[in-house]
């Protein structure tokens, strides 16, 4: 529950962000980026996987991923 209300507030926080410079996700699949933050920088992405089966029941699996620039090629990274 805690999981899905921290997703809710960090998709609807995103709403009102600005990017300064382009932003480069790690979407949709969250594979590990290449790009790494500038020091300072912190980067929220949420996501929601829903999935429908024959039987009429669907699941949903919700995901956030923090990252943080720590130095010039070093990032902090909490998935979630």
């Amino acid at each position: 529950m805690m999981k899905r209300l921290l997703t809710i507030i960090f998709a609807l926080a995103s709403m009102w962000a600005q990017a300064q410079e382009e932003m480069d996700a790690d979407r949709p699949d969250q594979s590990e980026n290449a790009h790494v933050l500038e020091a300072g920088e912190f980067q929220v992405e949420t996501g929601l996987l829903v999935d429908n089966y024959e039987e009429g029941e669907s699941s949903i699996i919700e995901s956030a991923l923090l990252r943080y620039g720590v130095t010039k090629g070093l990032e902090a990274r909490l998935n979630f």
